[in-house]
């Protein structure tokens, strides 16, 4: 039985659980393959590694409908990309960082989960320890951060005049610029492993638009 839980910022919680289900044959194989990959998928932020218990306690909600959808024989996602992410290690920005505590601002008022914000930060710390940039205005640096982040997760509907509505009003062409920078000196991909969300990750399994 698998136990599922959300932690609200206001201390409330929700919990859910799906109990086993019995695979046989092929069903079994497959949802092994989609349960492996995933595993490799989001093990490439931790260096290529990573293990069960983690993987399936931050993307419970993947599992849980992995397993829903195999069981009722409902088509799936190959979920067979390849990424050219190798050796990563993430660098966390420091604690007084401005942009890193724009993002959390921001992102919180808007409900972003804890982890989604902890991501994007990561996404920030990563591209100051590639590029070195000296910030002058934190706002659309944070603004370009949460666009690449809302983009390759595939599961936000947020477009450019929104994350500047959520970011100040930071001028779209501003954005514009510092996503596009974001995205060459990080080289993103889409569902970029070091990045993806547990529900960017669900997006992986039932994107089967070839």
């Amino acid at each position: 039985m698998i136990f599922m839980g959300h932690i609200f910022y206001d201390d409330t919680m929700v919990v859910n659980f799906m109990k086993g289900v019995r695979l046989m044959g092929n069903s079994r194989k497959h949802l092994e393959k989609i349960l492996r990959r995933g595993k490799q998928w989001y093990g490439i932020r931790a260096g290529g590694q990573g293990d069960w218990r983690s993987f399936i306690s931050r993307n419970a909600l993947f599992v849980r409908q992995a397993m829903s959808f195999v069981s009722s024989h409902i088509r799936t996602a190959k979920f067979d990309q390849p990424s050219m992410v190798k050796n990563y290690f993430p660098h966390k920005p420091e604690p007084d960082d401005e942009v890193a505590l724009l993002l959390a601002k921001f992102m919180k008022s808007y409900s972003f989960a804890a982890h989604d914000v902890e991501l994007a930060q990561t996404m920030w710390g990563d591209f100051l320890e590639k590029s070195g940039k000296k910030i002058r205005v934190p706002e659309s640096w944070a603004a370009g951060v949460l666009y690449c982040f809302v983009v390759l997760n595939k599961v936000y509907n947020y477009d450019l005049s929104e994350i500047s509505q959520m970011c100040r009003f930071v001028p779209l062409n501003s954005i514009s610029r510092c996503s596009r920078e974001i995205r060459n000196v990080l080289a993103l991909e889409p569902s970029d492993p070091r990045y993806v969300s547990e529900e960017g990750m669900l997006a992986l399994l039932v994107d089967i638009d070839f």
